[in-house]
């Protein structure tokens, strides 16, 4: 069994120990899910689940993220020689933003093997970007290094900044990199409680739902949905119970004070893509110096402005977390990205965090103390998820796991976290 699944046991195993939760209410929820097929749980919204195909440029793919306020898309393989009779050769695998964030400063990293030591991160990152972008979707991985050694920083820069050198870098490129986000489709007559173990203890975003026997998707679960659908439980005893619960009862937060990630907000912004790429994660508390005093909050889903709004700043490579989120928020008012924090304090309810949470959108919220707010904790969607169940023992069969256990041996050694 490797490392990483083991770790997904502990994380889970020590949650269980937390929880103040009485047990027989624990259980009653697990085999309530355990007994709900997938295929009543409610489609996305419109009823059609949105996909994209592998020969689609960049640029537009991120602009649909954006205009359709998610996170994740499945790709289709754009290879018509391929026979499409099921997911496996139908789809190339899930793209979000983290994928993106990914793929960019990983080129970045194998421009740098190539490149000389003296030369920054930042400008690595640059150079590697312009590179793929001047050569176009015929590139071969390898050689990004190579290409961007020999080329001016300048025109680097503009690679990722033109519109027009977007276009030809397609979305099955940005695949090619060992996947970041894992494909794992489950069928219509699968339980809930698979769905929900898959999104908290296993540590997926999102969980595609495929026709029995087919090959076409026809639900996209995500931890966003799942939370905000908790909300439809009011008026049900076991939820209302559990809602007006302190989030000590629970052991929230999980994320402990030093175990919390953050980014000054004087820092370079691609250091935060930097850390959440390094740590496995999707959004930073921004800091201020000296004082640490909680003053905003930068999501991976931020990268997108650099692809639409390129207009917005001069060199990408400078910007200042603080610059980036005070010109976006300026540019476009109705972005987030200067809306002050999601915090809770350690005495709310898991309700109140629930509601905060479903009402931004967001994927976590920071717990903080004193007047100057001082990050203390950190409370995800996973966390959320993981309050309601427990993991029957043996429950996921051998073949599911295994399967898990294979996303996470595909996994660049430093995402293993």
């Amino acid at each position: 069994m490797g490392k990483d699944i083991l770790s997904c046991d502990a994380y889970f195993d020590t949650i269980q120990h937390k929880k103040k939760v009485p047990k027989c209410l624990q259980l009653s929820l697990t085999a309530a899910f355990r007994g709900l097929e997938v295929e009543q749980y409610p489609g996305v919204p419109g009823g059609e689940v949105i996909e994209i195909p592998g020969d689609m440029p960049i640029i537009e793919a991120v602009r649909i993220l954006s205009e359709k306020n998610i996170m994740s898309v499945p790709v289709l393989n754009p290879d018509r020689n391929v026979k499409k009779i099921c997911w496996r050769s139908r789809y190339l695998g899930i793209l979000d933003y983290s994928a993106i964030v990914g793929w960019i400063l990983d080129n970045a990293d194998m421009a740098a093997v190539e490149l000389s030591p003296d030369i920054s991160s930042e400008k690595c990152i640059s150079m590697a970007i312009g590179a793929v972008a001047a050569a176009g979707d015929d590139i071969v991985v390898n050689d990004v290094g190579s290409i961007a050694a020999g080329t001016l920083d300048d025109e680097f820069v503009t690679g990722l900044l033109d519109r027009e050198a977007l276009k030809s870098i397609m979305v099955k490129s940005v695949m090619r990199i060992p996947r970041w986000v894992p494909f794992l489709p489950i069928e219509p007559d699968s339980s809930m409680l698979t769905v929900l173990l898959l999104l908290s203890k296993y540590r997926l975003r999102n969980v595609p739902v495929v026709e029995s026997n087919g090959s076409h998707i026809q639900n996209f679960i995500t931890q966003t949905a799942i939370v905000r659908g908790l909300l439809d439980c009011k008026g049900r005893d076991w939820f209302d119970y559990m809602y007006n619960l302190p989030l000590t009862d629970f052991g929230l937060p999980f994320i402990s004070c030093d175990e919390v990630k953050s980014i000054n907000s004087d820092d370079f912004l691609l250091e935060a893509f930097q850390l959440m790429r390094d740590n496995y994660i999707t959004g930073l508390p921004v800091l201020e110096r000296p004082t640490h005093k909680l003053v905003g909050s930068l999501s991976v889903r931020a990268v997108r402005f650099l692809f639409l709004r390129p207009d917005l700043f001069s060199d990408f490579r400078t910007v200042r977390v603080r610059e980036f989120i005070e010109a976006v928020g300026t540019a476009i008012p109705d972005s987030g990205l200067d809306a002050p924090p999601l915090t809770c304090e350690p005495n709310d309810s898991l309700g109140s965090i629930i509601e905060k949470i479903a009402s931004r959108y967001v994927h976590r919220i920071y717990v903080v103390e004193g007047s100057e707010p001082r990050v203390i904790g950190v409370i995800t969607l996973r966390d959320i998820i993981s309050c309601f169940i427990t993991e029957p023992h043996d429950y996921l069969d051998s073949i599911l796991r295994s399967t898990v256990e294979s996303f996470y041996e595909e996994m660049p050694k430093e995402e293993r976290k």
